[in-house]
């Protein structure tokens, strides 16, 4: 008997765990996400900051009506990812933040949800989601400023010297290390394309673990692991 006790409360605890961190996840969505309806448009206002809560000047904040897309669902649903919308590029506005850090823009009606994306130089681009409505989808009285805090990103310079004459052309590809639950690393992101000349530049990289590889036209290879930190990285590569 008391073995089938000890199984019993052995699954409850397997089967709790899940559904303490799936409880958790879906309450803590909803503010990742906007909801989305017939919105009525209006004046939004907000501020870019640094993760230190500096502000930000001269971001550049724009601002997508996002229309449904076939596989958004019902309406009135809660967005929380653009793979659920399908924009209208007519409805893009970009406006510039202010010394302090301070923007205000003005965005038309849409039936769907606002996405506001920030970028600065030496940051990371951030993404949020927006809408005029509540969870009833009724206008709010107020419409809620946006606040966006910016982590800092790396800038990496590839240096490539050569012995050969003639202009050097190639590929590479920047493969990002992220770590996963438990430590286990995974490739997180990859950035590719091609060069042409002494070397290229990588703006607005997140800082981690990554792998370089260049491969350039006529056969010539490079790898070499490097560690992106906050900054301006430079790696000098011979060939």
């Amino acid at each position: 008997m008391r073995a089938r006790v000890l199984i019993l409360l052995l699954l409850l605890f397997l089967g709790g765990v899940p559904a303490v961190v799936f409880f958790t996840i879906s309450r803590t969505a909803p503010r990742d996400g906007a909801w989305s309806g017939s919105q009525p448009g209006g004046i939004v206002s907000g501020v870019v900051r640094d993760t230190s809560g500096n502000t930000v000047g001269h971001a550049v904040v724009e601002v997508r009506a996002g229309r449904w897309a076939p596989k958004a669902g019902r309406p009135g649903a809660l967005i929380a990812s653009t793979d659920q919308l399908a924009f209208d590029e007519t409805h893009t506005v970009r406006v510039e933040t202010g010394a302090d850090g301070l923007f205000e823009v003005a965005v038309d009606p849409v039936e769907g949800v606002y996405v506001f994306t920030a970028l600065a130089e030496g940051f990371e681009l951030r993404e949020r989601f927006y809408s005029f409505l509540d969870a009833e989808r009724k206008p709010l009285a107020v419409p809620s400023p946006v606040v966006f805090e910016l982590p800092r990103s790396v800038r990496l310079v590839v240096e490539i010297e050569t012995q050969s004459s003639g202009l050097l052309r190639g590929g590479y590809s920047l493969e990002h290390e992220a770590t996963r639950w438990l430590g286990l690393a995974a490739t997180g992101r990859i950035w590719s394309g091609r060069f042409e000349g002494a070397g290229f530049t990588l703006d607005r990289l997140v800082p981690g673990a990554a792998h370089l590889a260049i491969a350039t036209d006529d056969g010539r290879r490079f790898e070499c692991d490097v560690e992106l930190s906050v900054g301006t990285l430079t790696v000098r590569v011979k060939l």
